[in-house]
């Protein structure tokens, strides 16, 4: 598990200072107001004309946010992890960490700590302890903490900023229900809004990659995601007149939470199929419902986490019917 955290390392630094710049453009472009005092001291440091003066102002910007975040989901889910470690009289859950961490970095931008502390016990008591702890659980843990997040305080999702104010003009968004999306290199690097830690596409495949070369994810599991997205987007694109329908197939892996959950939830070996044919399957049902979900839903334009959660719900059903095709043709693998 502590090799996750290790993979993750990348997406969560650009994302920490990712966050205090798109902070820092939306003070700067008025686009929100009533800031914490803090954060208009530190955006005021800022010389517009001074490059790398406005980079360290953004890391500290992002830092000061992402920091109380951080100790705020990681103390609830240790707490938790302690209780029901007390209570059943087992050591403390070795997952406990990983989850939490996991967590940080899905949370929409904006989220306040209040509002963390229930997503890291949602995720903790339903999502890991419930079921026994890690090796066990059904879906991953920071998955249903965020989906929490995402049903219960909408707001946090529709307002699109990056620190808790008020919006006073429009923000963009990493993916709309008007098909609008960043330029290329901007979402390949991950200079784009977006969920804390997920916007960097680059960074999440170089922590897929180091997964997979420890032998912790399966290769199979993001091939076949890959293979979900662009048959589902090329029959989309051709049948649906939608805008975000329209956009070249390839771009869907860069936008949203799709790399994000593809790289660190998806490849969790505890609600993972056990079966390698049912590997390829779960991989292109999240890939393809990621696209379906994202083109045909304009409720919801972002749709990798719903798609991993049926996604994840729906491996048991596929091993067993896998399984059930090899034993009849006698030979399982």
């Amino acid at each position: 598990m502590r090799l996750f955290v290790l993979a993750s390392l990348p997406a969560a630094l650009l994302g920490t200072w990712n966050l205090g710049w798109q902070t820092l453009l939306a003070i700067e472009g008025g686009l929100v107001e009533m800031v914490p005092a803090w954060l208009g001291v530190v955006a005021n440091l800022a010389d517009p004309s001074a490059a790398a003066e406005r980079v360290l102002v953004a890391a500290v910007m992002g830092l000061g946010t992402v920091v109380p975040l951080a100790a705020v989901a990681i103390g609830t889910s240790a707490f938790w992890a302690a209780v029901f470690a007390r209570m059943r009289n087992r050591p403390v859950d070795a997952g406990w960490f990983t989850s939490a961490w996991l967590l940080i970095w899905l949370l929409p931008p904006g989220t306040t700590l209040g509002v963390a502390a229930l997503a890291a016990s949602f995720g903790a008591v339903v999502g890991l302890h419930i079921f026994g702890g890690t090796g066990r659980y059904l879906v991953n843990p920071a998955l249903l903490g965020v989906l929490f997040v995402h049903f219960s305080y909408p707001e946090f999702l529709t307002s699109a900023l990056a620190v808790p104010g008020t919006v006073v003009g429009d923000w963009p968004q990493t993916v709309d229900s008007g098909g609008d999306a960043p330029a290329v290199m901007q979402a390949l690097i991950g200079i784009v809004p977006g969920g804390i830690g997920t916007t960097s596409a680059l960074a999440c495949l170089f922590g897929a990659l180091m997964l997979v070369v420890c032998r912790i994810a399966s290769w199979r599991v993001l091939a076949g995601a890959g293979v979900g997205v662009l048959v589902s987007g090329a029959v989309l694109r051709w049948g649906a007149a939608d805008p975000l329908a329209q956009l070249e197939v390839w771009r869907h892996v860069l936008l949203g939470n799709f790399a994000f959950s593809l790289a660190f939830l998806a490849t969790d070996p505890s609600p993972a199929p056990l079966l390698r044919s049912t590997r390829w399957l779960y991989g292109a049902l999240f890939g393809a419902l990621t696209v379906i979900i994202r083109v045909l839903d304009p409720v919801h334009p972002e749709g990798s986490l719903f798609a991993l959660l049926l996604a994840g719900l729906a491996v048991p059903i596929m091993d067993h019917l896998v399984l059930r095709r090899y034993r009849v043709a006698g030979d399982v693998s």
